[in-house]
Protein backbone atom coordinates (compact mmCIF):
# COMPACT_ATOMS: atom_id res chain seq x y z
CA UNK A 1 0.00 0.00 0.00
CA UNK A 2 0.84 3.50 0.34
CA UNK A 3 4.61 3.19 2.09
CA UNK A 4 4.22 7.15 2.86
CA UNK A 5 2.71 10.60 1.71
CA UNK A 6 5.21 12.63 -0.49
CA UNK A 7 4.47 16.54 -0.55
CA UNK A 8 5.96 19.22 -2.27
CA UNK A 9 7.26 22.51 -0.66
CA UNK A 10 8.25 26.44 -0.35
CA UNK A 11 9.52 28.21 2.41
CA UNK A 12 9.52 32.23 3.10
CA UNK A 13 11.86 34.33 4.51
CA UNK A 14 10.16 35.10 7.60
CA UNK A 15 10.86 34.85 11.25
CA UNK A 16 8.15 34.74 13.03
CA UNK A 17 6.14 31.30 13.93
CA UNK A 18 2.49 30.93 14.82
CA UNK A 19 0.92 28.54 17.19
CA UNK A 20 -1.55 25.91 16.77
CA UNK A 21 -5.37 27.35 16.62
CA UNK A 22 -8.12 27.57 14.10
CA UNK A 23 -11.25 29.03 12.42
CA UNK A 24 -13.00 31.18 15.20
CA UNK A 25 -16.49 30.59 15.71
CA UNK A 26 -19.19 31.49 12.78
CA UNK A 27 -20.02 35.24 14.29
CA UNK A 28 -23.37 35.51 12.61
CA UNK A 29 -24.08 32.57 15.00
CA UNK A 30 -26.14 33.66 18.31
CA UNK A 31 -24.78 31.49 21.05
CA UNK A 32 -23.26 28.17 20.53
CA UNK A 33 -23.46 25.12 18.27
CA UNK A 34 -25.49 22.14 19.28
CA UNK A 35 -23.02 20.35 16.68
CA UNK A 36 -20.22 20.23 14.78
CA UNK A 37 -22.32 19.31 11.54
CA UNK A 38 -23.63 23.44 12.62
CA UNK A 39 -20.26 24.78 12.00
CA UNK A 40 -19.30 26.76 8.92
CA UNK A 41 -18.58 24.70 5.92
CA UNK A 42 -14.70 24.47 5.07
CA UNK A 43 -14.04 26.29 7.97
CA UNK A 44 -12.59 23.90 10.89
CA UNK A 45 -11.70 25.59 14.01
CA UNK A 46 -12.53 26.15 18.04
CA UNK A 47 -16.36 26.59 18.26
CA UNK A 48 -18.36 26.55 21.53
CA UNK A 49 -20.82 23.43 21.58
CA UNK A 50 -23.74 22.56 23.98
CA UNK A 51 -25.23 19.55 23.06
CA UNK A 52 -28.29 20.27 25.37
CA UNK A 53 -30.34 23.37 26.77
CA UNK A 54 -29.05 21.92 30.14
CA UNK A 55 -25.03 21.02 29.81
CA UNK A 56 -22.31 24.05 30.09
CA UNK A 57 -21.23 24.84 26.62
CA UNK A 58 -17.57 23.72 25.82
CA UNK A 59 -14.78 24.69 23.57
CA UNK A 60 -14.06 22.15 20.90
CA UNK A 61 -12.88 21.48 17.30
CA UNK A 62 -14.65 20.69 14.46
CA UNK A 63 -12.93 19.08 11.42
CA UNK A 64 -15.26 20.82 8.15
CA UNK A 65 -12.80 20.02 5.45
CA UNK A 66 -12.06 16.66 5.05
CA UNK A 67 -14.65 13.33 4.44
CA UNK A 68 -17.45 15.65 4.64
CA UNK A 69 -16.91 17.65 7.65
CA UNK A 70 -19.04 17.49 11.02
CA UNK A 71 -16.54 16.05 12.92
CA UNK A 72 -15.61 16.56 16.26
CA UNK A 73 -12.03 15.67 17.87
CA UNK A 74 -11.84 14.21 20.97
CA UNK A 75 -7.83 13.43 20.77
CA UNK A 76 -5.44 14.95 18.97
CA UNK A 77 -1.73 13.91 19.30
CA UNK A 78 1.42 15.20 17.38
CA UNK A 79 4.45 15.96 19.01
CA UNK A 80 4.64 14.71 22.45
CA UNK A 81 4.60 17.87 24.22
CA UNK A 82 1.34 16.61 26.66
CA UNK A 83 2.25 13.42 28.87
CA UNK A 84 -0.85 11.20 28.39
CA UNK A 85 0.27 9.01 31.53
CA UNK A 86 -2.37 10.68 33.84
CA UNK A 87 -5.00 9.14 36.45
CA UNK A 88 -8.54 8.23 36.45
CA UNK A 89 -10.11 11.42 37.28
CA UNK A 90 -8.46 13.26 34.32
CA UNK A 91 -9.15 10.65 32.08
CA UNK A 92 -12.59 11.11 33.12
CA UNK A 93 -12.70 14.89 33.27
CA UNK A 94 -10.02 15.73 30.03
CA UNK A 95 -6.80 17.38 29.72
CA UNK A 96 -4.69 19.57 27.32
CA UNK A 97 -6.04 22.29 24.96
CA UNK A 98 -7.96 22.16 21.93
CA UNK A 99 -5.24 24.50 20.60
CA UNK A 100 -2.75 21.98 21.12
CA UNK A 101 -2.76 18.09 22.17
CA UNK A 102 -5.72 17.37 24.23
CA UNK A 103 -8.21 14.59 25.39
CA UNK A 104 -11.91 15.61 25.57
CA UNK A 105 -12.28 13.45 28.39
CA UNK A 106 -14.57 10.10 29.12
CA UNK A 107 -17.72 11.70 30.93
CA UNK A 108 -18.46 14.17 27.91
CA UNK A 109 -17.52 11.22 25.29
CA UNK A 110 -20.27 9.30 27.09
CA UNK A 111 -22.61 12.19 27.50
CA UNK A 112 -22.34 12.81 23.56
CA UNK A 113 -22.44 8.84 22.34
CA UNK A 114 -24.95 8.04 24.97
CA UNK A 115 -27.63 10.60 23.48
CA UNK A 116 -27.15 10.19 19.94
CA UNK A 117 -25.54 7.27 17.33
CA UNK A 118 -21.89 8.09 16.21
CA UNK A 119 -19.36 6.85 14.10
CA UNK A 120 -15.91 6.87 14.64
CA UNK A 121 -12.58 7.71 12.34
CA UNK A 122 -8.96 7.51 13.66
CA UNK A 123 -6.15 8.42 12.04
CA UNK A 124 -2.06 7.71 12.60
CA UNK A 125 0.93 8.88 10.64
CA UNK A 126 4.09 7.60 11.03
CA UNK A 127 7.89 9.23 11.34
CA UNK A 128 8.47 9.07 7.81
CA UNK A 129 5.14 10.37 7.03
CA UNK A 130 2.73 6.95 5.82
CA UNK A 131 -0.86 8.17 6.67
CA UNK A 132 -3.39 5.62 7.10
CA UNK A 133 -6.73 5.60 8.70
CA UNK A 134 -9.40 3.39 10.58
CA UNK A 135 -13.07 4.46 10.34
CA UNK A 136 -15.92 2.18 12.04
CA UNK A 137 -19.40 2.84 11.74
CA UNK A 138 -21.05 3.13 15.16
CA UNK A 139 -19.24 4.29 18.54
CA UNK A 140 -20.55 4.45 22.09
CA UNK A 141 -18.95 4.98 25.45
CA UNK A 142 -21.00 3.29 29.07
CA UNK A 143 -20.85 5.28 32.02
CA UNK A 144 -18.69 5.84 34.86
CA UNK A 145 -20.47 3.42 36.70
CA UNK A 146 -19.70 1.40 33.72
CA UNK A 147 -16.13 2.21 33.91
CA UNK A 148 -16.33 3.94 30.29
CA UNK A 149 -16.99 0.58 28.39
CA UNK A 150 -16.45 0.43 24.41
CA UNK A 151 -20.45 -0.43 24.43
CA UNK A 152 -20.55 0.00 20.64
CA UNK A 153 -18.01 -0.22 17.83
CA UNK A 154 -19.13 -0.57 14.49
CA UNK A 155 -18.06 -2.40 11.26
CA UNK A 156 -14.26 -1.33 10.30
CA UNK A 157 -13.23 -0.01 7.06
CA UNK A 158 -9.85 1.90 6.07
CA UNK A 159 -6.27 1.62 5.40
CA UNK A 160 -4.61 1.39 8.68
CA UNK A 161 -6.00 -2.56 9.46
CA UNK A 162 -8.61 -3.12 12.24
CA UNK A 163 -6.53 -2.50 15.46
CA UNK A 164 -9.77 -1.39 18.05
CA UNK A 165 -12.60 -4.21 17.94
CA UNK A 166 -9.78 -6.37 19.77
CA UNK A 167 -11.16 -3.82 22.50
CA UNK A 168 -14.59 -4.06 22.10
CA UNK A 169 -16.51 -4.70 25.34
CA UNK A 170 -13.32 -3.94 27.45
CA UNK A 171 -13.48 -1.22 30.22
CA UNK A 172 -11.18 1.95 30.46
CA UNK A 173 -8.13 1.24 32.51
CA UNK A 174 -5.90 4.24 33.86
CA UNK A 175 -2.64 3.66 35.93
CA UNK A 176 -4.52 4.57 39.15
CA UNK A 177 -8.00 2.07 38.25
CA UNK A 178 -7.25 -1.58 36.66
CA UNK A 179 -10.29 -2.30 35.27
CA UNK A 180 -8.49 -4.62 32.17
CA UNK A 181 -8.17 -8.45 32.21
CA UNK A 182 -4.71 -9.11 32.94
CA UNK A 183 -2.90 -10.16 35.87
CA UNK A 184 -1.16 -6.67 36.01
CA UNK A 185 -2.54 -3.27 35.51
CA UNK A 186 -1.88 -2.87 31.09
CA UNK A 187 -2.19 0.76 31.64
CA UNK A 188 0.91 0.98 33.97
CA UNK A 189 2.68 -1.87 32.23
CA UNK A 190 1.69 -0.07 28.75
CA UNK A 191 2.23 3.74 30.21
CA UNK A 192 -1.13 4.90 28.77
CA UNK A 193 -4.84 4.66 29.39
CA UNK A 194 -7.28 2.52 27.04
CA UNK A 195 -10.00 0.20 26.72
CA UNK A 196 -7.05 -2.51 27.73
CA UNK A 197 -8.15 -6.17 27.62
CA UNK A 198 -4.87 -8.27 27.97
CA UNK A 199 -3.80 -5.89 27.10
CA UNK A 200 -3.95 -3.89 24.04
CA UNK A 201 -4.11 -4.01 19.91
CA UNK A 202 -3.82 -0.76 19.96
CA UNK A 203 -2.89 2.23 22.60
CA UNK A 204 -2.95 5.79 21.26
CA UNK A 205 -2.49 7.07 24.84
CA UNK A 206 0.73 5.70 25.67
CA UNK A 207 3.95 7.68 25.89
CA UNK A 208 5.05 9.44 23.37
CA UNK A 209 9.10 8.92 23.25
CA UNK A 210 11.57 7.69 20.42
CA UNK A 211 12.26 5.01 22.21
CA UNK A 212 9.20 3.28 23.38
CA UNK A 213 6.23 4.01 20.80
CA UNK A 214 6.17 7.23 19.50
CA UNK A 215 5.57 5.98 16.18
CA UNK A 216 1.94 7.62 15.61
CA UNK A 217 0.55 11.28 15.55
CA UNK A 218 -2.93 10.41 16.61
CA UNK A 219 -6.63 11.91 16.33
CA UNK A 220 -9.91 10.33 17.65
CA UNK A 221 -13.09 11.69 16.06
CA UNK A 222 -16.65 11.30 15.93
CA UNK A 223 -19.63 12.72 13.68
CA UNK A 224 -23.15 12.37 14.38
CA UNK A 225 -24.69 9.52 12.12
CA UNK A 226 -23.46 10.77 9.03
CA UNK A 227 -23.14 7.91 6.34
CA UNK A 228 -19.87 9.77 4.77
CA UNK A 229 -15.91 8.59 5.48
CA UNK A 230 -14.05 11.19 6.95
CA UNK A 231 -10.28 12.58 6.42
CA UNK A 232 -8.90 14.28 9.64
CA UNK A 233 -6.01 16.97 9.00
CA UNK A 234 -3.98 17.62 11.68
CA UNK A 235 -2.61 20.89 11.77
CA UNK A 236 -4.83 23.90 10.45
CA UNK A 237 -4.27 27.73 10.81
CA UNK A 238 -4.00 30.06 13.78
CA UNK A 239 -7.37 31.85 13.72
CA UNK A 240 -5.58 34.85 15.73
CA UNK A 241 -3.83 35.92 12.65
CA UNK A 242 -5.81 38.06 10.23
CA UNK A 243 -5.48 36.78 7.16
CA UNK A 244 -3.79 33.94 5.49
CA UNK A 245 -0.04 33.21 6.30
CA UNK A 246 2.81 35.04 4.10
CA UNK A 247 4.70 32.02 3.81
CA UNK A 248 5.05 27.99 5.07
CA UNK A 249 8.23 29.61 7.67
CA UNK A 250 4.87 31.56 9.52
CA UNK A 251 3.41 27.65 10.13
CA UNK A 252 3.41 26.34 13.51
CA UNK A 253 7.17 24.57 14.47
CA UNK A 254 6.44 21.05 13.96
CA UNK A 255 2.74 20.83 12.77
CA UNK A 256 2.44 20.37 9.47
CA UNK A 257 -0.75 20.85 7.87
CA UNK A 258 -3.13 22.84 5.47
CA UNK A 259 -2.98 26.36 5.77
CA UNK A 260 -4.28 29.83 3.76
CA UNK A 261 -1.18 31.39 1.69
CA UNK A 262 -0.73 34.85 0.56
CA UNK A 263 2.53 35.23 -0.57
CA UNK A 264 1.45 39.05 -1.81
CA UNK A 265 -1.26 41.76 -1.00
CA UNK A 266 -1.95 41.14 -4.44
CA UNK A 267 -2.49 37.53 -4.69
CA UNK A 268 -5.84 35.53 -4.16
CA UNK A 269 -5.36 33.09 -1.07
CA UNK A 270 -4.98 29.50 -1.68
CA UNK A 271 -4.29 26.12 -0.16
CA UNK A 272 -1.04 24.87 0.93
CA UNK A 273 0.28 22.03 2.22
CA UNK A 274 3.10 23.41 4.68
CA UNK A 275 5.85 20.43 6.19
CA UNK A 276 7.15 21.40 9.22
CA UNK A 277 8.91 17.82 10.15
CA UNK A 278 11.27 17.08 7.65
CA UNK A 279 14.73 18.50 6.09
CA UNK A 280 14.02 21.93 8.93
CA UNK A 281 10.60 22.52 8.10
CA UNK A 282 8.75 25.47 6.14
CA UNK A 283 8.30 23.58 2.87
CA UNK A 284 5.14 24.15 0.59
CA UNK A 285 3.74 21.00 -0.94
CA UNK A 286 3.42 21.38 -4.66
CA UNK A 287 3.06 17.77 -6.05
CA UNK A 288 2.05 14.69 -4.06
CA UNK A 289 1.70 11.61 -5.15
CA UNK A 290 1.38 8.07 -2.82
CA UNK A 291 -1.10 5.58 -4.39
CA UNK A 292 -2.28 6.63 -8.38
CA UNK A 293 -5.70 7.53 -7.25
CA UNK A 294 -5.47 10.80 -9.48
CA UNK A 295 -4.53 10.57 -13.15
CA UNK A 296 -1.73 12.94 -13.71
CA UNK A 297 -1.98 12.37 -17.97
CA UNK A 298 -3.25 15.93 -18.24
CA UNK A 299 -3.42 18.55 -20.32
CA UNK A 300 -1.88 22.16 -20.69
CA UNK A 301 -4.20 24.42 -18.89
CA UNK A 302 -4.73 21.43 -16.42
CA UNK A 303 -1.00 21.43 -15.47
CA UNK A 304 -0.75 25.32 -15.64
CA UNK A 305 -3.95 25.83 -13.10
CA UNK A 306 -3.45 22.72 -10.72
CA UNK A 307 -5.35 20.06 -10.29
CA UNK A 308 -6.20 17.73 -7.23
CA UNK A 309 -6.82 18.53 -3.76
CA UNK A 310 -4.00 19.05 -0.78
CA UNK A 311 -5.56 16.79 0.99
CA UNK A 312 -4.81 14.16 -1.43
CA UNK A 313 -2.73 13.74 -4.44
CA UNK A 314 -2.74 16.99 -6.45
CA UNK A 315 -0.42 19.24 -8.37
CA UNK A 316 0.20 23.12 -7.38
CA UNK A 317 0.21 24.67 -10.87
CA UNK A 318 2.86 26.17 -13.08
CA UNK A 319 1.58 29.49 -13.00
CA UNK A 320 1.59 29.33 -9.40
CA UNK A 321 5.38 28.03 -9.10
CA UNK A 322 6.72 31.20 -11.38
CA UNK A 323 5.09 33.58 -9.93
CA UNK A 324 6.69 31.90 -6.56
CA UNK A 325 10.01 31.07 -8.07
CA UNK A 326 10.50 34.29 -9.88
CA UNK A 327 9.97 36.99 -6.70
CA UNK A 328 12.37 34.80 -4.71
CA UNK A 329 15.10 32.08 -4.66
CA UNK A 330 14.58 28.91 -4.06
CA UNK A 331 15.75 25.50 -3.42
CA UNK A 332 14.97 22.14 -4.41
CA UNK A 333 13.95 19.13 -2.58
CA UNK A 334 12.47 15.62 -4.27
CA UNK A 335 12.32 12.58 -2.43
CA UNK A 336 11.22 9.29 -3.80
CA UNK A 337 10.84 5.70 -2.31
CA UNK A 338 10.44 2.72 -4.38
CA UNK A 339 7.54 -0.25 -3.84
CA UNK A 340 10.39 -2.12 -1.44
CA UNK A 341 10.39 0.97 0.77
CA UNK A 342 13.84 2.08 -0.11
CA UNK A 343 13.87 6.08 0.41
CA UNK A 344 16.35 8.88 -1.49
CA UNK A 345 16.09 12.19 -1.84
CA UNK A 346 17.73 14.61 -4.21
CA UNK A 347 18.32 18.24 -3.42
CA UNK A 348 19.21 21.13 -5.57
CA UNK A 349 20.42 24.53 -4.20
CA UNK A 350 18.67 26.56 -6.73
CA UNK A 351 14.75 26.52 -8.28
CA UNK A 352 13.01 28.81 -11.20
CA UNK A 353 10.36 28.40 -13.47
CA UNK A 354 9.87 31.02 -16.19
CA UNK A 355 6.53 32.14 -17.22
CA UNK A 356 3.70 30.92 -19.74
CA UNK A 357 5.21 32.81 -22.50
CA UNK A 358 8.12 30.86 -21.53
CA UNK A 359 6.59 27.72 -21.54
CA UNK A 360 7.61 27.48 -18.36
CA UNK A 361 10.94 26.94 -18.53
CA UNK A 362 13.29 24.83 -15.78
CA UNK A 363 15.04 28.29 -15.62
CA UNK A 364 17.43 27.63 -12.91
CA UNK A 365 18.80 24.38 -11.20
CA UNK A 366 21.73 24.44 -8.36
CA UNK A 367 24.10 22.16 -7.81
CA UNK A 368 22.75 18.43 -6.68
CA UNK A 369 23.55 16.32 -3.55
CA UNK A 370 21.57 13.73 -1.95
CA UNK A 371 21.08 9.87 -2.25
CA UNK A 372 18.93 9.29 -5.02
CA UNK A 373 21.33 10.20 -7.49
CA UNK A 374 20.71 13.27 -10.36
CA UNK A 375 18.36 12.83 -12.79
CA UNK A 376 16.90 16.30 -13.08
CA UNK A 377 20.10 18.43 -13.99
CA UNK A 378 19.40 16.86 -17.62
CA UNK A 379 15.86 18.85 -18.04
CA UNK A 380 17.59 22.12 -17.14
CA UNK A 381 16.79 25.03 -19.69
CA UNK A 382 14.10 22.34 -20.97
CA UNK A 383 10.39 24.11 -21.68
CA UNK A 384 7.38 22.33 -20.14
CA UNK A 385 5.14 19.46 -22.12
CA UNK A 386 1.86 17.95 -22.08
CA UNK A 387 -0.07 15.70 -24.25
CA UNK A 388 -1.44 18.88 -26.18
CA UNK A 389 1.81 21.16 -26.08
CA UNK A 390 4.82 19.75 -27.48
CA UNK A 391 8.17 21.62 -26.27
CA UNK A 392 10.53 19.49 -26.51
CA UNK A 393 13.79 18.68 -28.83
CA UNK A 394 11.84 15.09 -29.84
CA UNK A 395 10.97 14.19 -33.32
CA UNK A 396 7.48 13.12 -31.59
CA UNK A 397 5.76 14.15 -28.61
CA UNK A 398 7.93 12.83 -25.34
CA UNK A 399 4.52 13.36 -22.60
CA UNK A 400 2.37 11.17 -25.23
CA UNK A 401 5.28 8.86 -25.51
CA UNK A 402 5.62 8.41 -21.76
CA UNK A 403 1.90 9.02 -21.20
CA UNK A 404 3.28 12.57 -18.30
CA UNK A 405 3.91 15.90 -18.71
CA UNK A 406 7.33 17.35 -17.59
CA UNK A 407 10.49 19.42 -18.80
CA UNK A 408 11.12 16.84 -20.98
CA UNK A 409 14.29 17.31 -23.46
CA UNK A 410 14.77 13.93 -25.79
CA UNK A 411 13.08 12.85 -23.76
CA UNK A 412 13.89 12.41 -19.99
CA UNK A 413 15.94 10.54 -17.32
CA UNK A 414 12.98 11.68 -14.35
CA UNK A 415 9.62 11.48 -15.50
CA UNK A 416 7.97 12.04 -11.65
CA UNK A 417 3.99 13.09 -13.60
CA UNK A 418 4.14 9.67 -15.21
CA UNK A 419 1.83 6.65 -14.25
CA UNK A 420 1.57 5.36 -11.20
CA UNK A 421 3.17 1.61 -11.75
CA UNK A 422 5.40 -0.91 -10.00
CA UNK A 423 7.08 -1.28 -13.43
CA UNK A 424 10.30 -1.21 -14.42
CA UNK A 425 9.30 1.20 -17.49
CA UNK A 426 10.13 4.49 -18.51
CA UNK A 427 6.46 5.34 -18.50
CA UNK A 428 6.17 5.21 -14.82
CA UNK A 429 6.56 7.56 -11.76
CA UNK A 430 10.41 7.30 -12.37
CA UNK A 431 13.88 8.50 -10.87
CA UNK A 432 16.42 7.30 -13.34
CA UNK A 433 19.52 7.40 -11.08
CA UNK A 434 17.35 5.66 -8.11
CA UNK A 435 18.16 2.39 -9.46
CA UNK A 436 19.85 2.54 -12.49
CA UNK A 437 16.70 2.07 -14.84
CA UNK A 438 13.22 3.41 -14.69
CA UNK A 439 11.41 1.09 -12.26
CA UNK A 440 8.39 3.25 -11.25
CA UNK A 441 8.22 4.82 -7.22
CA UNK A 442 5.48 4.33 -4.62
CA UNK A 443 5.55 7.96 -4.28
CA UNK A 444 7.51 10.83 -5.27
CA UNK A 445 7.97 14.55 -2.94
CA UNK A 446 9.58 17.41 -4.04
CA UNK A 447 10.19 20.68 -2.13
CA UNK A 448 11.02 24.05 -2.72
CA UNK A 449 11.98 26.45 0.25
CA UNK A 450 13.07 30.13 -0.13
CA UNK A 451 16.90 30.81 0.30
Amino acid sequence: MRKEIAQLAVKQNLSKNALLLLAQQDPRRKGPLISCKEAPVNSSGVYALQVDEKDTPFEAFCEQTSFGGGWLVIQYRFDGSLDFYRSWAEYRDGFGSVYQEFWIGLERLHQLTGRRSYELMVEMKDFVGTYKYAHYKEFAIGSQTEQYTLKKLGTYDGTAGDSLSHHQGAKFTTKDKDNDENGANCAAAYEGAWWYRNCHASNLNACANHEQMRKEIAQLAVKQNLSKNALLLLAQQDPRRKGALLSCKEAPGNTSGVYSLQVTEKDTPFEAFCEQTSFGGGWLVIQYRFDGALDFYRSWAEYRDGFGSVYQEFWIGLERLHQLTSRKSYELMVEMKDFVGTYKYAHYKEFTIGSETEQYTLKKLGAYNGTAGDSLTYHKSAKFTTKDRDNDEHGSNCAVLFEGAWWYKSCHESNLNGKYMNKDDAKSMCWKRFNSNYQGSAYARMMIREL
